[in-house]
């Protein structure tokens, strides 16, 4: 008996607090209050759903215009003291007598004095460390290496061995030369294990002044290059997660364009923290021999005898 009394306590709560309670008002008015309390509650509803829109809204940035967004993206670079990351990288090159795609998972390491350390893994196995003076090239499949002083890498291979030497230098002048940029949407990465909310821009930048005297020996002028440039830039802190380059170029005399697709996309991004100094400095493994870098050297055409 004593054990059904909280049961009856509950019934007499609810019949006078949770169910509508009888009075004496009018048939017509008792049959008003529901329709009342249910328009109140219709009020609320739509008040709530209104007021958790217009929060949302103002959480989401809004698009920003495409050169303010390289701005911020260069002084994050510019600012920046060491850059450290694991990425996966994707290369399809397409041309006469040319059709190969790499993929490959690469870590780097750089520091604003311009010294870089990449090792890449996969088919395409190779260490490449650029420590102030010199940039090596080592490949552990053949156990052989390359040893290029640094003012002369970019004229090695199109600039390939150089390409992550300069990557703060380079993303630091992001908004410099820029023929025509558009943020052209959105999209959600995934690095660090967490999701990172991205601006995706395209960019195409102005061709480098023409210099003929710059072309190999023999050659009839420089290569033409065109091509656009994506960057999936994080919406907070302007750290790039992926960038995507598509660039055409024709050499000299050459009937077709060759054109090479190059994917970099972090899946690990640290900054500012500190890199040991060792990280930098290469020695080449026992039993490794030297390669001639100019072998690397863009051949022209022979020149035209009279």
């Amino acid at each position: 008996m004593f054990a059904r009394a909280p049961v009856y306590g509950w019934g007499i709560f609810a019949r006078s607090h949770l169910v509508m309670p009888r009075t004496n008002l009018p048939d017509n008015d008792s049959r008003r209050v529901p329709l009342r309390l249910a328009r109140i509650a219709g009020q609320v509803i739509g008040a709530f759903l209104l007021a958790t829109a217009l929060t949302l809204a103002q959480a989401a940035p809004a698009q920003p215009e495409a050169l303010d967004l390289l701005k911020n993206v260069a002084e994050t670079y510019r600012a920046m003291n060491t850059l450290r990351g694991d990425a996966n990288m994707a290369m399809q090159m397409h041309g006469p007598n040319l059709e190969q795609n790499i993929e490959m998972p690469i870590t780097l390491s750089i520091n604003a004095q311009g010294k870089m350390r990449m090792e890449s893994k996969g088919d395409v196995s190779m260490v490449t460390v650029a420590d102030g003076l010199t940039l090596w090239v080592y490949m552990p499949l053949l156990n052989r290496y390359m040893k290029i002083p640094l003012g002369q890498a970019g004229a090695y291979g199109q600039t390939e061995f150089a390409i992550p030497r300069d990557f703060l230098s380079r993303f630091s002048k992001l908004a410099e030369n820029v023929k025509e940029a558009t943020v052209v949407g959105s999209e959600t990465l995934n690095a660090n294990g967490v999701d990172v909310s991205c601006w995706i821009v395209s960019v195409e930048y102005e061709p480098p002044a023409s210099d003929e005297s710059a072309a190999p020996s023999g050659a009839a002028g420089p290569s033409k290059r065109s091509g656009t440039t994506k960057l999936w830039v994080e919406k907070t802190h302007y750290l790039v997660y992926r960038q995507s380059s598509d660039v055409k170029s024709t050499g000299p005399g050459a009937s077709a364009a060759r054109e090479l697709k190059n994917t970099l996309t972090f899946t690990c991004l640290t900054v500012d923290e500190p890199i040991p100094d060792e990280t930098f400095v290469f020695k080449p493994p026992e039993g490794a021999t030297e390669m001639d870098p100019s072998s690397f050297m863009p051949q022209g055409p022979a020149p035209k005898k009279d």
